[in-house]
Protein backbone atom coordinates (compact mmCIF):
# COMPACT_ATOMS: atom_id res chain seq x y z
CA UNK A 1 0.00 0.00 0.00
CA UNK A 2 0.87 3.75 -0.36
CA UNK A 3 2.16 5.89 2.65
CA UNK A 4 0.93 8.18 3.41
CA UNK A 5 3.71 10.32 3.12
CA UNK A 6 3.33 9.63 -0.32
CA UNK A 7 -0.18 10.11 -0.62
CA UNK A 8 0.30 13.67 0.76
CA UNK A 9 2.93 14.49 -1.65
CA UNK A 10 1.19 13.04 -4.87
CA UNK A 11 -2.06 15.47 -3.16
CA UNK A 12 0.41 18.28 -2.93
CA UNK A 13 1.92 17.81 -6.77
CA UNK A 14 -1.90 17.50 -7.96
CA UNK A 15 -2.92 20.57 -5.93
CA UNK A 16 0.35 22.28 -7.57
CA UNK A 17 -0.65 21.41 -10.90
CA UNK A 18 -4.54 21.93 -10.45
CA UNK A 19 -4.05 25.67 -8.98
CA UNK A 20 -1.06 25.64 -12.26
CA UNK A 21 -4.10 24.49 -14.99
CA UNK A 22 -6.29 27.34 -13.42
CA UNK A 23 -4.21 30.03 -12.45
CA UNK A 24 -2.09 30.26 -16.12
CA UNK A 25 -5.15 30.27 -18.13
CA UNK A 26 -6.68 32.88 -15.82
CA UNK A 27 -3.68 34.86 -16.05
CA UNK A 28 -3.10 34.58 -19.45
CA UNK A 29 -6.83 35.48 -20.33
CA UNK A 30 -6.74 38.58 -18.33
CA UNK A 31 -3.41 39.17 -19.92
CA UNK A 32 -4.68 39.10 -23.43
CA UNK A 33 -8.08 40.94 -22.05
CA UNK A 34 -5.45 44.02 -21.75
CA UNK A 35 -4.01 43.62 -24.97
CA UNK A 36 -6.78 43.46 -26.57
CA UNK A 37 -7.54 46.59 -24.63
CA UNK A 38 -4.70 48.52 -25.69
CA UNK A 39 -4.58 47.71 -28.92
CA UNK A 40 -8.25 48.60 -29.28
CA UNK A 41 -7.29 51.83 -27.86
CA UNK A 42 -4.79 52.45 -30.13
CA UNK A 43 -6.31 51.70 -33.17
CA UNK A 44 -9.12 54.84 -31.34
CA UNK A 45 -5.90 57.18 -31.54
CA UNK A 46 -5.29 56.26 -35.07
CA UNK A 47 -8.05 56.84 -36.51
CA UNK A 48 -9.08 59.79 -34.79
CA UNK A 49 -5.42 60.84 -35.69
CA UNK A 50 -6.17 59.97 -39.73
CA UNK A 51 -9.42 61.71 -39.20
CA UNK A 52 -7.71 65.05 -37.86
CA UNK A 53 -5.37 64.54 -40.29
CA UNK A 54 -7.92 64.86 -42.78
CA UNK A 55 -10.04 67.70 -41.88
CA UNK A 56 -6.73 69.90 -41.59
CA UNK A 57 -5.87 68.23 -45.59
CA UNK A 58 -9.57 69.79 -46.13
CA UNK A 59 -9.48 73.10 -44.24
CA UNK A 60 -6.37 73.83 -46.07
CA UNK A 61 -7.58 72.88 -49.34
CA UNK A 62 -10.80 75.29 -48.68
CA UNK A 63 -8.66 78.16 -47.33
CA UNK A 64 -6.72 78.00 -50.52
CA UNK A 65 -10.02 77.94 -52.77
CA UNK A 66 -11.20 80.90 -50.93
CA UNK A 67 -7.81 83.03 -50.95
CA UNK A 68 -7.94 82.28 -54.48
CA UNK A 69 -11.54 83.28 -54.76
CA UNK A 70 -10.80 86.79 -53.30
CA UNK A 71 -7.80 86.95 -55.96
CA UNK A 72 -10.34 86.24 -58.91
CA UNK A 73 -12.78 88.44 -57.57
CA UNK A 74 -10.52 91.23 -57.51
CA UNK A 75 -9.16 90.65 -60.66
CA UNK A 76 -12.41 90.94 -62.44
CA UNK A 77 -12.91 94.25 -60.50
CA UNK A 78 -10.04 95.29 -61.55
CA UNK A 79 -10.60 93.97 -65.43
CA UNK A 80 -13.95 95.70 -65.96
CA UNK A 81 -12.79 98.40 -64.54
CA UNK A 82 -13.52 101.92 -67.08
CA UNK A 83 -9.80 102.62 -67.20
CA UNK A 84 -8.82 99.16 -67.37
CA UNK A 85 -11.09 97.65 -70.29
CA UNK A 86 -11.47 100.82 -72.68
CA UNK A 87 -8.29 100.88 -73.14
CA UNK A 88 -7.37 97.11 -73.62
CA UNK A 89 -10.96 96.21 -75.81
CA UNK A 90 -10.57 99.93 -78.20
CA UNK A 91 -9.51 98.87 -82.32
CA UNK A 92 -9.67 101.41 -84.69
CA UNK A 93 -12.17 101.68 -86.92
CA UNK A 94 -14.80 100.22 -84.87
CA UNK A 95 -18.03 101.75 -84.62
CA UNK A 96 -19.01 102.77 -80.91
CA UNK A 97 -22.31 100.38 -81.34
CA UNK A 98 -19.57 97.23 -82.07
CA UNK A 99 -17.21 98.37 -79.33
CA UNK A 100 -20.29 98.70 -76.65
CA UNK A 101 -21.25 95.10 -77.31
CA UNK A 102 -17.19 93.91 -77.51
CA UNK A 103 -17.43 95.71 -74.18
CA UNK A 104 -20.59 93.79 -72.98
CA UNK A 105 -19.70 90.68 -74.08
CA UNK A 106 -16.24 90.57 -72.61
CA UNK A 107 -17.35 91.78 -69.32
CA UNK A 108 -20.52 89.26 -69.67
CA UNK A 109 -17.47 86.16 -70.46
CA UNK A 110 -15.41 87.52 -67.54
CA UNK A 111 -18.16 87.48 -65.07
CA UNK A 112 -19.45 83.88 -66.25
CA UNK A 113 -15.93 82.86 -66.00
CA UNK A 114 -15.89 83.40 -62.34
CA UNK A 115 -19.38 82.66 -61.19
CA UNK A 116 -17.93 79.68 -59.45
CA UNK A 117 -15.70 82.13 -57.16
CA UNK A 118 -19.27 83.18 -55.48
CA UNK A 119 -19.34 79.94 -53.23
CA UNK A 120 -16.06 81.20 -51.37
CA UNK A 121 -17.00 84.96 -50.75
CA UNK A 122 -19.74 86.41 -48.66
CA UNK A 123 -23.29 86.85 -50.24
CA UNK A 124 -22.49 90.89 -49.32
CA UNK A 125 -19.34 90.07 -51.21
CA UNK A 126 -20.96 88.62 -54.14
CA UNK A 127 -23.45 91.34 -54.69
CA UNK A 128 -21.19 94.46 -54.51
CA UNK A 129 -19.23 92.63 -57.73
CA UNK A 130 -22.21 91.74 -59.48
CA UNK A 131 -23.67 95.61 -58.57
CA UNK A 132 -20.59 96.94 -60.14
CA UNK A 133 -20.74 94.97 -63.07
CA UNK A 134 -24.43 95.36 -63.45
CA UNK A 135 -23.40 99.53 -63.30
CA UNK A 136 -20.55 99.29 -65.86
CA UNK A 137 -22.39 97.83 -68.31
CA UNK A 138 -25.31 100.13 -67.74
CA UNK A 139 -22.36 102.92 -67.90
CA UNK A 140 -21.40 101.61 -71.18
CA UNK A 141 -25.26 101.03 -72.48
CA UNK A 142 -25.95 104.93 -71.34
CA UNK A 143 -22.97 106.09 -72.78
CA UNK A 144 -23.39 104.48 -76.26
CA UNK A 145 -27.23 105.86 -76.22
CA UNK A 146 -26.39 109.21 -75.45
CA UNK A 147 -23.90 109.32 -78.68
CA UNK A 148 -25.39 109.51 -82.33
CA UNK A 149 -25.72 106.52 -84.24
CA UNK A 150 -22.46 107.04 -86.35
CA UNK A 151 -19.89 107.89 -83.74
CA UNK A 152 -17.02 105.91 -83.60
CA UNK A 153 -15.65 103.93 -81.18
CA UNK A 154 -13.36 106.26 -79.92
CA UNK A 155 -15.83 108.60 -79.10
CA UNK A 156 -17.32 106.09 -76.88
CA UNK A 157 -14.28 105.06 -75.35
CA UNK A 158 -14.18 108.89 -73.93
CA UNK A 159 -17.76 109.19 -72.97
CA UNK A 160 -17.32 106.20 -71.22
CA UNK A 161 -14.01 106.98 -69.12
CA UNK A 162 -15.29 111.05 -68.69
CA UNK A 163 -18.64 109.43 -67.16
CA UNK A 164 -16.51 106.42 -65.32
CA UNK A 165 -14.83 108.90 -62.90
CA UNK A 166 -18.19 109.53 -61.04
CA UNK A 167 -20.01 106.77 -59.43
CA UNK A 168 -18.63 103.75 -60.90
CA UNK A 169 -14.79 104.45 -60.02
CA UNK A 170 -16.15 104.92 -56.37
CA UNK A 171 -17.97 101.62 -56.12
CA UNK A 172 -15.48 99.85 -58.31
CA UNK A 173 -12.98 100.97 -55.46
CA UNK A 174 -15.34 100.41 -52.78
CA UNK A 175 -16.17 97.03 -53.35
CA UNK A 176 -12.08 95.94 -53.50
CA UNK A 177 -11.96 97.61 -50.42
CA UNK A 178 -14.75 95.67 -48.85
CA UNK A 179 -13.60 92.00 -50.41
CA UNK A 180 -9.98 92.50 -48.93
CA UNK A 181 -11.45 93.59 -45.27
CA UNK A 182 -13.42 90.55 -45.57
CA UNK A 183 -10.87 88.41 -47.14
CA UNK A 184 -8.54 89.80 -43.62
CA UNK A 185 -11.21 89.20 -41.94
CA UNK A 186 -11.47 85.65 -42.47
CA UNK A 187 -7.58 84.97 -42.43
Amino acid sequence: MIELPCILLISLAMAILLIVVLVIPYYLSKQNQRTLEAINANQKLIHAQIESDRKLEKEKKLTGLTLQAYERAALFLERINPINIVPRLLKPGLKASQFEMLLVNNIREEYEHNMSQQLYISDDGWEMVKLVKENILNLINTSNASLKSTATANELAREILTKSIDKEVVLLNKALSNLKKEMQKNF
